[in-house]
C-alpha cells in the first residue's frame, strides 16, 4: 500500500502556506515513517497518514482558529486558460471553505481533495459515516458547487506541489528518534 493522499494540497485548503504545508508534510511522512512496514501489513495507510497530517495542523495552529486559506499561484507555471480557470474555482472553493465550520470544512478537504472515501474520513474523524455524508451533502450546496468532487479535483490541480523528498523525509526520522 502506498499513501496517496495529496498531503500538501489538504494543506493548504485548511490554510497552511505552500512552504508550511510543504514542512508539514515532510514533518507528517517522517513520524510514519518508522511504523510503515507495519502500517503496510496491517492498516490502512491513507487513513494513518490523514490522522497524523490532521493532529499536525491542530498542533501547529494550537487554539487559532483555522487560518483563511490563500491561494497560491503557481510559479514556474505558462499562465494558460485552463490554469486561469482552475485558479478562478480554486479562489471560489477557498472562499466557500472559509465560511464553512471547521468540522464541515476538514471533512470536505479529506474527502473531495484528501482521496479518502467517506467510511476512511469517518475513520480519521471518529465520527458515524452518516454525520459524515450528511456535512458533505450540506457543504455541496453551501458551496454552490455541485456535484462537488469534480470542481474540488479541478480547483486543487492549481496548486503546484511535488512530492516531500524522500531524503528530507528519512533525515528528519531519523532525528526524531
Amino acid at each position: 500500500a502506498v499513501a496517496r493522499v495529496p498531503v500538501v494540497r489538504v494543506l493548504v485548503l485548511l490554510g497552511r502556506p505552500l512552504g508550511s504545508a510543504e514542512d508539514l508534510a515532510v514533518a507528517s511522512f517522517a513520524r510514519m515513517l518508522p511504523d510503515w512496514p507495519r502500517l503496510r501489513r496491517e492498516g490502512d495507510v491513507d487513513v494513518e497518514l490523514a490522522r497524523v497530517v490532521l493532529d499536525g495542523w491542530v498542533r501547529s495552529r494550537g487554539r487559532q482558529p483555522a487560518p483563511r486559506v490563500s491561494v497560491p499561484v503557481p510559479a514556474g507555471r505558462v499562465l494558460t486558460q485552463e490554469l486561469e480557470d482552475q485558479l478562478a474555482l480554486l479562489a471560489r472553493l477557498s472562499d466557500g471553505l472559509d465560511g464553512l465550520d471547521e468540522n464541515t470544512r476538514v471533512t470536505v478537504v479529506l474527502h473531495h481533495l484528501g482521496e479518502l472515501d467517506a467510511d476512511q474520513v469517518a475513520d480519521v474523524l471518529g465520527e458515524p459515516r452518516s454525520e459524515v455524508r450528511r456535512r458533505l451533502s450540506e457543504a455541496a450546496v453551501a458551496l454552490g458547487l455541485v456535484p462537488l468532487d469534480p470542481a474540488c479535483h479541478t480547483a486543487a490541480a492549481a496548486i503546484g506541489v511535488s512530492p516531500p523528498p524522500v531524503p528530507r523525509v528519512v533525515a528528519r526520522a531519523e532525528a526524531g528518534r
